[in-house]
């Protein structure tokens, strides 16, 4: 079921980032590369709308044990207040609404924010380092992360 909800989720958002790219804004794809060694398996789609606001989606998989969600999916806005250039880059600042489920505790929506740099390595490359707040509403409890996605931006 999980896998099935995954490859789902994972072919929407590569369909509408496709698909919006033509007309929208840049769209970049990242992952956190680290990650893949605790046995998850992630992605962030990241479209951009206008100079200084983007929409991201965020879908991570557990393929190995960790204590983790089997399944995150997430979408909210981001805004760069510092930006003005063609492909959105520096401070961003972003919330979420997302799903968590697990086999052991079921589903669960949280709502989240976020507080970032993205910083351009080149016309395409880029680190995105960022800190996050996740609020599990039946948990009732916040969380907080850090992490550092990889990623590129594809030409419009």
């Amino acid at each position: 079921m999980k896998r099935a909800l995954f490859l789902v989720t994972m072919a929407l958002l590569v369909g509408a980032s496709v698909f919006t790219a033509a007309q929208a804004g840049p769209v970049s794809i990242a992952t956190n590369l680290f990650k893949f060694f605790l046995g998850l398996v992630n992605v962030e789609f990241e479209l951009q709308l206008l100079p200084q606001v983007s929409i991201h989606l965020f879908a991570e998989y557990l393929v190995g044990e960790a204590d983790h969600p089997d399944l995150v999916v997430r979408i909210g806005p981001r805004y760069y207040p510092f930006s003005n250039e063609p492909h959105a880059s520096g401070l961003f600042l972003g919330l979420s609404v997302g799903y968590g489920w697990s086999n052991t505790t079921g589903g669960d929506i949280a709502l989240g924010a976020e507080a970032g740099w993205k910083a351009t390595l080149n016309e395409s490359l880029f680190l995105l380092p960022r800190a996050l707040l996740a609020y599990p509403v039946r948990a009732a409890t916040v969380l907080p992360g850090f992490e550092v996605l990889v990623g590129a931006t594809l030409q419009p």
